[in-house]
């Protein structure tokens, strides 16, 4: 549904007999609002494939609340909305378990869908999501660096 900005109706009168010539209306209208959006690119498609329902579903929840820096800020709150949302709880209760919310957390950054910056902090991985322009995305910077401990990942927004 488009939304009405204004109506403006033109009138053209003739300046030498006073006589209406013509008139014309205008209404401006602006389209709707694009919902929310994350890019996914298709050749890392893998990454999400190997991935367990609950880690997409919890991914999912995540990357709607990424900015545009590809940074998602989760804490406590966040967490339990996100457990009761997806039905994330204790075993027989109806209580959000945010320690399997945060197993679930740590999958995800062992995959590197997600970076961990700090605690609490998340960076979307840029070479599989991103949000906005893509001149915005490619900013962001990856730097992997490979360690007798393994790889390690590490990406900046500039």
């Amino acid at each position: 549904m488009k939304k009405k900005i204004y109506q403006r109706t033109e009138r053209m009168v003739n300046q030498e007999t006073g006589e209406l010539v013509e008139t014309n209306s205008y209404t401006v209208q602006t389209a709707e609002n694009e919902p929310g959006f994350i890019k996914l690119y298709l050749q890392d498609l893998t990454s999400i494939h190997k991935c367990a329902k609950k880690e997409v579903d919890v991914l999912v929840e995540l990357l709607k609340l990424c900015d545009y820096n590809n940074l998602i800020s989760v804490h406590g709150a966040t967490k339990k909305n996100i457990c009761q949302l997806l039905q994330i709880f204790q075993k027989d209760s109806e209580v959000p378990s945010v320690n399997s919310f945060n197993v679930i957390l740590s999958r995800l950054v062992k995959k590197e869908l997600l970076i961990k910056k700090s605690t609490g902090q998340y960076l979307a991985n840029p070479n599989l999501f991103g949000k906005g322009k893509w001149t915005d995305i490619r900013e962001i910077r990856l730097n992997i660096s490979y360690t007798p401990d393994g790889r390690k990942i590490n990406a900046e927004a500039e």
